[in-house]
């Protein structure tokens, strides 16, 4: 969650940096969302089997919250800036469903057992942050060049 967290507070401090009161905003907001999803996931009673479900409808929320941030930008944001930027965020997205969903289905360990390489490595949980790990390498990228990039475009 704090790569999710991280990646998306970074995201909003650049897309939004026309837009000072927006920003600090979401920025406050998902913080505060995503340290509450975080702390509630601590205890012990909320990692039980039977609140599996509500951990994921959580994880589910923020993410949709990030994603409706970003098209929120989108909307408000300059277009030759949007189609700079869009590209990188697009594809950390990408990168957050296709983790999500393994995660989610449980695979590839529902399916292949008593296997040690995907008990060890290969489990949904480890493609989950290899996943979330490409979505800040992504994020991480467009924001280390994004003076550059804006310089040359615009």
């Amino acid at each position: 969650m704090f790569e999710l967290i991280a990646a998306t507070i970074c995201s909003i401090h650049f897309m939004f940096h026309d837009f000072d009161d927006l920003r600090r905003a979401y920025i406050y907001i998902y913080l505060g969302v995503g340290l509450t999803t975080i702390i509630i996931t601590m205890f012990d009673f909320f990692i039980s089997a039977r609140f599996n479900m509500l951990v994921i409808i959580l994880y589910g929320l923020l993410f949709l919250f990030s994603f409706t941030i970003s098209i929120h930008w989108v909307v408000v944001a300059n277009i030759e800036e949007v189609e700079i930027i869009c590209k990188p965020v697009l594809m950390g997205f990408m990168f957050m469903t296709v983790g999500f969903g393994f995660f989610l289905a449980k695979f590839p360990e529902c399916y292949v057992q008593r296997n040690k390489l995907v008990d060890y490595f290969l489990q949904s949980h480890s493609i989950w942050h290899l996943c979330c790990l490409g979505c800040v390498l992504s994020f991480y990228t467009v924001m280390n060049n994004y003076n550059e990039i804006i310089k040359k475009k615009i």
